[in-house]
């Protein structure tokens, strides 16, 4: 591997990090909330984070 993809690697991991880390707290928030369901929906990008966080 190269370093520029070593460091792409690196910030693809934190990204996909921060991402399910705000999906899990909106969860948490809606559990907390009582819900009586919770749908993940997403748009472009956000569709791809939602079925990758599935």
């Amino acid at each position: 591997k190269t370093a520029k993809a070593a460091a792409d690697e690196e910030l693809n991991k934190a990204q996909a990090e921060r991402i399910f880390a705000r999906i899990e707290s909106a969860i948490s928030f809606a559990q907390q909330n009582k819900a009586r369901s919770i749908v993940l929906i997403g748009h472009s990008s956000g569709a791809y984070w939602a079925a990758r966080f599935l």
